[in-house]
C-alpha cells in the first residue's frame, strides 16, 4: 500500500478544517439529503462525506457503510485531497495504491472511488464528497460533471456555516415575540388551509380512480402533487418535493405549481398547432421548462425533486421523466411491482440539465403508487429507515383490489416511527387504472 501524499501546506489546511466546528458533530439532513440523493442518482452502494484530518478520516454523512472514521494512512481520501481535482479508481485491486488496502481487502469491500475534494473558509482541501461500489466500473464525463455538482452543492452547505451560526445566535435573543408568534401561528393556518385547496380533488370514474393521503412535518410543507388531463384517455400526474420545509419550501411548492400550469397550456398550444391530431405533451419538456424556470441561484438556493408521468389509459401506457425523485411503484393486478426508475438530477441545480422520457406498458386493473421520500426516510428508535421495501409490503398488505386506505398506510408509519411527528412531509398519492 502507497503512503499517503505529504502536503506542503498541511498546517494551513488543519487549520482551516478546524475553523468549521464539523468534527464529531452530530448527523444534520442537510447533508445528509445530498448524500442520499447522490448516492440514488449515481446509482452506487456507497456515498459520504468525508473530513480529513491529522490522523483519521472522519465520516460526516454517509449512506450505505456502517463505520464512522478510519485512519488517515489508509483513506482514498487523503489521496484525493492532495488534488484540486475529481480522483477515480475504477478497480482498486487494480491500483498500486489501494489494492492491499484494508477497505478494499476487507469490509467494505471497495472496487470502485471516486471523489472530489472540498475547501475550507481558506481555499484549503480539507474533506471529501465521494461515491464508492463494491464492484468496478467507471464514469463517463457525464456522470463526472454530475458528482461534481453534488460536492458542489455540499461545499455551499460548508460556506453557510458562519451565517447560520449567526442566525442561531440572533434567534436565541428572541425571547419576547409571543404575541407576533400567536399571530403567525393563525397566518400559516390560513395559508395550510389555502395550499391544501390547491391539492387535486380525489376523484373516480369507470376509467381510473385518484387518491391521496398527506401530511406535512409543519404546518406548511414542501410536498406538492397534482393532476391534469390532456385529452379524453390522457392524464398528466405529478408529485415534487422541495428541499426543506416550511414557508420558504410551501411558497416555491405553490410556485411550481402555479407555473406548471403555464407550461402545460404552451405545450399543449404548441402540440395543437404542430401535430392537427391528438395532441402530445413530454413529461421531460416539462422538466426542462421548470428547470430553466427554478434555478437556485433565482430562488433563495431551493432545489426540488419532481417524478412526472403521462398515462394514457386508452393504450395502457405510461410515459414519464423523473428529476431525482424516488421511483414511483406501479402494481398490477396481482401486487407484483415495478420501479418506474429513472436517474437525472434535480430541479434547479444545473441550467442546461437534460431529462429524458421513459415508457412503459401496464395491465387493467394495475395501480400506480407515487411518494415523496419522507416515508422513505422515517427513522425508528434504531435508527432504521422504514424503506422502499416496508412500504410495497405495507401496500400489499393493506390494499385489496378496489379497496385501498391510504391513510392507514400512513399510520404504519408513524407507528414504524414511535408514533412521533414526521420529520418530513409525507405523500402518498395512488392512481388505479381500471
Amino acid at each position: 500500500m502507497v503512503q499517503i501524499p505529504v502536503l506542503e501546506n498541511e498546517l494551513d489546511r488543519l487549520s482551516d478544517l478546524y475553523s468549521l466546528n464539523l468534527l464529531d458533530t452530530n448527523k444534520e439532513e442537510r447533508f445528509d439529503r445530498l448524500t442520499r440523493l447522490a448516492q440514488r442518482a449515481m446509482n452506487v452502494e456507497i456515498c459520504y462525506l468525508a473530513l480529513v484530518d491529522e490522523n483519521r478520516q472522519w465520516l460526516k454523512s454517509k449512506c450505505g457503510v456502517s463505520i464512522d472514521e478510519t485512519h488517515r494512512n489508509v483513506s482514498f481520501c487523503a489521496h484525493t485531497i492532495a488534488e484540486d481535482a475529481i480522483m477515480i479508481v475504477p478497480d482498486a485491486l487494480q491500483d498500486e495504491r489501494f489494492r492491499d488496502n484494508p477497505l478494499v481487502t476487507n469490509d467494505p469491500y471497495i472496487r470502485f472511488y471516486a471523489g472530489y475534494p472540498l475547501k475550507g473558509p481558506n481555499g484549503m482541501n480539507i474533506g471529501t464528497f465521494c461515491i464508492a461500489d463494491g464492484e468496478p466500473r467507471n464514469l463517463n464525463a457525464e456522470q463526472q460533471e454530475l458528482l461534481i455538482e453534488y460536492a458542489s452543492l455540499v461545499q455551499r452547505e460548508l460556506n453557510l456555516l458562519d451565517v447560520i451560526e449567526s442566525q442561531g445566535k440572533l434567534l436565541e435573543t428572541q425571547i419576547e415575540l409571543e404575541k407576533v408568534q400567536r399571530n403567525l401561528h393563525r397566518e400559516l393556518g390560513e395559508a395550510a388551509d389555502f395550499v391544501h385547496q390547491k391539492l387535486p380533488p380525489r376523484f373516480e370514474d369507470e376509467k381510473f380512480k385518484l387518491d391521496w393521503a398527506f401530511l406535512a412535518s409543519s404546518q406548511l410543507g414542501g410536498d406538492m402533487f397534482g393532476m391534469d388531463r390532456l385529452s379524453d384517455d390522457r392524464y398528466l400526474i405529478y408529485l415534487l418535493d422541495v428541499a426543506g420545509h416550511g414557508i420558504g419550501a410551501s411558497l416555491m411548492a405553490s410556485a411550481v405549481q402555479n407555473t406548471m400550469q403555464q407550461i402545460l397550456t404552451e405545450l399543449q398550444t404548441k402540440a395543437d398547432s404542430s401535430s392537427g391530431t391528438q395532441p402530445t405533451i413530454s413529461p421531460a419538456a416539462v422538466l426542462q421548462n421548470l428547470n430553466s424556470h427554478f434555478q437556485m441561484e433565482s430562488n433563495q438556493d431551493k432545489f426540488f425533486t419532481i417524478w412526472c408521468g403521462v398515462v394514457d389509459l386508452a393504450e395502457h401506457q405510461i410515459q414519464f421523466a423523473n428529476a431525482g425523485h424516488p421511483a414511483p411503484i406501479l402494481f398490477d393486478s396481482t401486487h407484483q411491482a415495478t420501479a418506474l426508475s429513472q436517474d437525472s438530477l434535480m430541479i434547479g441545480v444545473v441550467p442546461h440539465a437534460v431529462y429524458t422520457d421513459m415508457q412503459i406498458e401496464y395491465a387493467a386493473d394495475s395501480r400506480l403508487i407515487l411518494f415523496s421520500d419522507g416515508i422513505l426516510e422515517e427513522m425508528n428508535d434504531d435508527d432504521q429507515q422504514f424503506g422502499r421495501q416496508r412500504l410495497e409490503t405495507a401496500y400489499r398488505n393493506r390494499c385489496e383490489i378496489g379497496n385501498c386506505d391510504l391513510s392507514a398506510i400512513l399510520k404504519q408509519v408513524q407507528t414504524w416511527n414511535g408514533n412521533k411527528p414526521f420529520a418530513d412531509d409525507v405523500s402518498l398519492v395512488e392512481l388505479t387504472m381500471k
